[in-house]
């Protein structure tokens, strides 16, 4: 009888309040919106979560935040006075650490920016990392991203130490993780003062707190897990991401937790590679690669997992949510492009050519106006051949497709005014927020994603037999439109 009532209590204290959920681990219950979150680890796939309502997507991050067996979080705020501006104008920023609980480890992975102006916690990320030196977690902040400034490092360094101190023992290193500004230098007096006085971490803690304080133009939090199959082990991981994305590695900052034991650091290096490969290196909001990039991926080793390649399946499907919603969260963004190219036998021609029409200005202003102008995409395609000296043979064996509508083949395009009509419809199906985002006293788009849309464009070859082609796989890059609310907040985003 107590267990029917204690059953009763709990399934209408989870529809009254879905809160409730954020206490339960993915592994044994998932909100309604996540029941299909499962084994999506492809950029051809649809976005896993949306929500209808910005309440409805934090309750759905909670189910996905829960921590790692071996891993606490925590994050404080400060404000300080911006020097490079005359010290009047006083700023807000949050520092958070994601840390593990026992002690340091050498089983972590990390990819960063090949921006040669990479901020100074960049720098010092990558020397930990040749060096192969055991860490006890990351220690990140928002508002300035320690690029380019005197001293850099060394604020990275002591900011590094004061975690050190307050979250661990005196001699543990951190990865420092800075995003924001470029070119102010890193308050680490008052960072440091912020660590000592009011920074505390908790394994009961979420990895929302995580993926909130690192934000910046970001519109919500984001935040993907999954579970290794046959095993209680999981995977969890948040970004920020919103603008300057055309990565190189992962995107912006992406840190990722796991409680799977794995047998060495090549091995967790290797998979943390192969999933940005094929995922976050494969978006693009703005075609600017940020100074700050990077992608880290820790490990506490406390559960056992089948087989290396089951941690791979979840780590994949992490990453694919993270880098989909990156872009569903770019600055300004209201529409969602994927652009799948087939039938060449070079995936990196591939690639590039995906990731050149998706960075089309022309283009993405087109798709932000619900306008299916047939003639900047193609247009787009033949400049990219024309710059790699591919002559017109190549573009007459291409057929181009937006939605389920054929525009292009043969060199020429096939067009009637039905189709018009479906393509336009297509666009606006895609739309994520009011047509007039950013217009002055309108809406700066949706804290959450409300569906999984995108708009799609098909760019197919014949160059190679049907046999060959099958053999090869679509090549996914995944974009955004060019919004007057992408152009508002970078000509605002310092003041």
């Amino acid at each position: 009888f107590i267990a029917v009532l204690l059953i009763m209590w709990f399934f209408v204290s989870s529809l009254l309040f879905p809160h409730v959920l954020s206490l339960i681990r993915p592994s044994l219950i998932w909100s309604e919106k996540c029941r299909q979150c499962l084994m999506a680890s492809d950029l051809g796939s649809e976005v896993l979560c949306t929500a209808s309502s910005e309440d409805e997507w934090r309750d759905i991050m909670a189910v996905h935040g829960s921590l790692p067996e071996g891993f606490a979080v925590g994050r404080t705020r400060l404000e300080f006075a911006v020097p490079e501006l005359g010290g009047d104008m006083k700023a807000a920023m949050q520092v958070s650490a994601l840390v593990l609980t026992s002690e340091q480890t050498t089983n972590w992975a990390a990819v960063f920016t090949r921006n040669a102006l990479c901020g100074a916690p960049v720098r010092v990320g990558k020397k930990l990392h040749s060096n192969q030196t055991p860490v006890r977690g990351i220690i990140a902040n928002n508002k300035v991203s320690n690029v380019g400034a005197p001293g850099g490092e060394d604020r990275a360094l002591r900011v590094c130490k004061a975690a050190a101190n307050k979250l661990g023992e005196s001699n543990d290193a951190f990865i420092p993780s800075s995003t924001g500004v470029i070119g102010w230098g890193l308050p680490a007096t008052e960072i440091e003062a912020a660590i000592s006085n009011s920074l505390e971490v908790s394994t009961n803690a979420s990895a929302v707190e995580l993926a909130e304080a690192i934000m910046t133009t970001d519109r919500y939090p984001k935040v993907a897990s999954a579970n290794i199959h046959d095993s209680d082990a999981v995977v969890v991981g948040v970004a920020k991401g919103a603008g300057m994305i055309e990565p190189n590695l992962g995107t912006m900052l992406v840190f990722i937790a796991t409680d799977a034991k794995l047998p060495s650091r090549d091995t967790i290096q290797n998979a943390l590679k192969s999933a940005c490969d094929r995922t976050l290196s494969r978006i693009s909001v703005d075609g600017d690669e940020s100074t700050s990039d990077m992608a880290i991926l820790l490990s506490s080793g406390t559960k056992s997992i089948p087989s290396i390649n089951a941690f791979q399946v979840a780590l994949d499907e992490v990453c694919t949510q993270l880098a989909h919603h990156i872009v569903r969260n770019g600055e300004g963004t209201n529409h969602v492009i994927r652009v799948t190219v087939s039938g060449l036998e070079d995936s990196a021609f591939a690639h590039d050519l995906g990731r050149f029409v998706v960075n089309g200005p022309l283009l993405k202003s087109a798709v932000a106006g619900n306008d299916p102008n047939v003639g900047r995409l193609v247009a787009r395609i033949g400049q990219f051949l024309g710059s790699r000296n591919h002559d017109l043979n190549l573009l007459n064996q291409c057929q181009v497709s937006i939605g389920e509508d054929l525009i292009f083949e043969q060199g020429a395009f096939c067009l009637d005014p039905e189709k018009e009509k479906r393509l336009a419809a297509h666009l606006k199906r895609a739309q994520l927020g009011p047509s007039d985002i950013g217009l002055p006293g309108k809406s700066a788009g949706l804290p959450y994603p409300p569906h999984p849309h995108c708009v799609e464009f098909r760019i197919q070859f014949s160059s190679l037999s049907s046999s060959e082609s099958a053999n090869r796989e679509d090549i996914v890059v995944l974009g955004s439109d060019l919004t007057y609310q992408y152009v508002r907040e970078n000509a605002d985003y310092r003041s």
